[in-house]
């Protein structure tokens, strides 16, 4: 974990870490180790898989003797594709499936190749967007209900 971010782990402040831009992962102190040696997929499942590109990190408390290693992962943020932009103004890189392997370092990879994965948008005829219910808002709705597909009257499809 980066240093500078430790202290809003301890605080549960994430939400105050700044956004990055793409040259940020492989060239500041804070991500590149990561970047070139950590890199991880996130699975996500919306009627198939996609996979996010991610990094992960382990640190723990050198001044407490049997310190617990904390293990972390951020997910990379890059440009909104035509399905994503209306909604917001980034969204999370989605890695093709056959880019899966060098960017988890089983084959080599090339930095250009790496840059390439993070800054296209992934296709947005792959994917769908449709409306759900503002239940998604909030973490006590761990269920699946509010990720069912509603109508415009606001009622779930069936």
């Amino acid at each position: 974990m980066p240093k500078l971010t430790q202290h809003l782990v301890k605080q549960c402040h994430l939400d105050r870490l700044p956004r990055r831009s793409l040259a940020t992962y492989a060239k500041k102190p804070s991500f590149r180790d990561a970047f070139d040696k950590r890199r991880c997929i996130l699975p996500a499942n919306e009627s198939g898989v996609f996979a996010l590109a991610g990094l992960w990190e382990g640190w723990r408390d050198r001044t407490k003797e049997d310190a617990a290693w904390v293990r972390t992962f951020a997910i990379i943020t890059g440009k909104p594709n035509s399905v994503m932009a209306p909604i917001h103004d980034r969204m999370p890189v989605i890695l093709a499936e056959e880019d899966w392997a060098k960017w988890l370092g089983e084959e080599p990879a090339t930095g250009d190749e790496l840059q390439r994965m993070i800054a296209e948008p992934y296709s947005s005829q792959l994917m769908r967007a449709y409306p759900v219910s503002a239940r998604v808002n909030s973490v006590r709705n761990d269920e699946p209900g509010p990720l069912e597909p509603m109508d415009a009257s606001g009622g779930i499809r069936v």
